[in-house]
This record gives structure tokens, C-alpha cells and sequence, in this order.
């Protein structure tokens, strides 16, 4: 079997043909002096430069969070692969967390005292949306959330993360034993060395330690968390080895 995020069923986000992340890779080294038709000595050009260096670059931490295909590893686009059943049938488990994008909006924003405000809620809609913008809007109104890094963290998660996820587990249960899930606590422990407060709720990674052994976020656990984490890791460790969550 195999565990998953939604990650294969985006359409553009994270995926860039292989030309595409070569050029990239191209603006990203020419003005760094590391410019080289073979990678290997671009490499070692990036490499042996400081980090202060490296990070006048604009963007050069997000550039290459995307993945090419075309190539011998990913042949194709990976959402059109599952759409056409052209990937090995084997069981998958597959879930997101409740409020992924918190997280993100959070330690950009209002976790670091700089708000996200209205006025940059509804320029976000716009920007993401375009002539949907307010249809979105009417869908999730900034009143109806505590604050507008909330509606937007909502809005993301949302239209990326919970439909990404959604159309991988359609796409991949139509050939192939699928098993979904979404962590939903949202009084999960916050074990990251974030600033500040905020409701960060069910947060990226914020599953992680009720699966893994992390002693620092475990001693926060409630009776009920401890619970939750002996559930979760059972189903874990049922479906590693058997293909199914369930006994």
C-alpha cells in the first residue's frame, strides 16, 4: 500500500514540465555566476557560495518547490495519470488536516504581529480568483470567521489542499482500494517554534507527532489526544501491513 497527501491530484500548483524547471533553474543560477549546461558543476558553484549570497535571489526558497515531469521518473502529469488509471493499483490511505492553510497564514501574518487584514482579504480574492472573486467571497465572509487570516486560511485550505486531497482519493478509488481521512483536533499541540498567538486549529503537520514519537509535543497531549494517537497509529500500522486501516 502506500500513504499519500493530495499532492498528485493538483493540477498546476507543484507540477512544471521538465524544460520549465530547467529554465527556472537557469534564472535562479545566471545571476549568481553559476550558470552551467551540466548540473553537476552548477551544484558545486551553488554550493560553495554563503547563504547570504544564495538568498539575494528573490523567491529562490519557493522556486523549486515545484516537480517536473516528462521525464523518466514522472512521465506525465500526475493528475492526468490518475485520472486515466495509469499508475500501479495498489492500496492507498490518503488524508489532509482540518485547517492546513493556517498554518501558513499564520506564521506569515498575524502569529508574527503583521495581521492579515479585509482590505488584503478581499485583494487576495481577487488575485486568486478573479471575476469569482465575489462568489467566493458571499461563500466564506470574512464576518463569519474570527478574524480575515482565518477566512482566508478557510478559503485556501479549502479550494487547494481539501479538493486536491478529495479528487486523489476519487481519482485513485475508482481502480484501486482507497482509504481517506482529515485530522481534525483542533486543540492540537503547536510544537513548532512559532511567535506570538494565534488559532493555529488542525495545522499543517500538527498530525505528526500523534503518529510519530515526539516527546516534546506528547507531553501537552490530554488523555483524549493520547487516545487519538493510539487510534491513529493502529490504523497506521493495520493498513502498512495488511492494505487496509481496518481490522
Amino acid at each position: 500500500g502506500a500513504m499519500g497527501e493530495g499532492v498528485p491530484a493538483y493540477p498546476h500548483y507543484v507540477w512544471r514540465t521538465e524544460r520549465e524547471s530547467r529554465n527556472t533553474g537557469v534564472e535562479v543560477t545566471s545571476p549568481l555566476g553559476c550558470a552551467d549546461p551540466d548540473p553537476r558543476r552548477a551544484l558545486r558553484c551553488l554550493r560553495a557560495l554563503p547563504v547570504k549570497k544564495l538568498l539575494e535571489v528573490p523567491n529562490i526558497m519557493n522556486v523549486f518547490q515545484a516537480f517536473a515531469f516528462g521525464n523518466e521518473v514522472l512521465p506525465e502529469l500526475p493528475e492526468k495519470a490518475l485520472k486515466q488509471g495509469a499508475f500501479p493499483r495498489i492500496p492507498l490511505m490518503s488524508g489532509a488536516t482540518l485547517d492546513e492553510h493556517r498554518l501558513f497564514v499564520g506564521m506569515a501574518h498575524d502569529a508574527v504581529g503583521s495581521p492579515f487584514t479585509a482590505d488584503q482579504y478581499t485583494r487576495a480574492l481577487v488575485t486568486a480568483f478573479g471575476r469569482d472573486a465575489d462568489t467566493v467571497g458571499a461563500r466564506y465572509p470574512v464576518t463569519a470567521f474570527p478574524s480575515p487570516a482565518l477566512a482566508w486560511s478557510t478559503v485556501v485550505t479549502d479550494r487547494m489542499w481539501a479538493r486536491g486531497t478529495y479528487a486523489q482519493a476519487t481519482a485513485f478509488g475508482r481502480h484501486a482500494p482507497t482509504y481517506a481521512y482529515e485530522f481534525a483536533d483542533r486543540d492540537a499541540p503547536m510544537y513548532l517554534p512559532l511567535p506570538g498567538t494565534f488559532d493555529f486549529g488542525a495545522y499543517h503537520a500538527g498530525d505528526t507527532p500523534y503518529l510519530f514519537e515526539d516527546p516534546d509535543a506528547q507531553k501537552h497531549f490530554t488523555e483524549a489526544q493520547t487516545r487519538l494517537s493510539d487510534t491513529m497509529t493502529d490504523y497506521w500500522a493495520q493498513f502498512a501491513h495488511t492494505g487496509t486501516p481496518n481490522r
